[in-house]
C-alpha cells in the first residue's frame, strides 16, 4: 500500500468556523481502533458529544491525506499511549447522532479496525 511520507503529506488544517460548516453537509471520515488488550476490548469513556459520558472504542478523525491504517494506530496511540498494530479490517458502516460535537446533527464514515498492542506496556 502506498503512503505519503511526511514530506509530502499535506499541511491542512481548516479553520473552525468552515469546519463547522462542512460537518453540517458532509460525512465525517472517522476511524474506530477496536484494541484487543488483556483477553478484551478496552473501552474508554468519551469526554465529548456526541455521546459524551458513554464508554467507547478508540477512535478520531481521519486526516487529509492519512492511510486509514496508519490513522488507527496514530488515534489509538494519541488516546492510549499504546502503540498498536492493526490485525484486520472489522467493518465500514455510517453512523448518525442526533446532536454532535457542535451541536448539530452528525453523520460519520466509520472505517473499524482491530488492533492489537506490541512493545513494552
Amino acid at each position: 500500500m502506498k503512503t505519503m511520507t511526511d514530506t509530502t503529506k499535506p499541511k491542512y488544517d481548516i479553520p473552525l468556523k468552515e469546519y463547522k460548516r462542512m460537518i453540517r453537509k458532509l460525512p465525517l471520515n472517522t476511524i474506530d481502533a477496536v484494541i484487543h488488550y488483556d483477553g478484551g476490548i478496552l473501552l474508554g469513556r468519551r469526554l465529548n458529544s456526541p455521546a459524551k459520558g458513554l464508554y467507547w472504542t478508540t477512535g478520531g478523525r481521519l486526516l487529509f491525506g492519512e492511510v486509514p491504517t496508519d490513522a488507527a494506530a496514530r488515534i489509538a496511540k494519541d488516546e492510549t499511549g499504546l502503540d498498536t498494530r492493526v490485525r484486520r479490517f472489522i467493518n465500514a458502516y455510517s453512523e448518525f447522532f442526533e446532536h454532535g460535537y457542535f451541536g448539530p446533527p452528525s453523520h460519520a464514515i466509520v472505517l473499524s479496525y482491530l488492533m492489537e498492542p506490541y512493545g513494552a506496556r
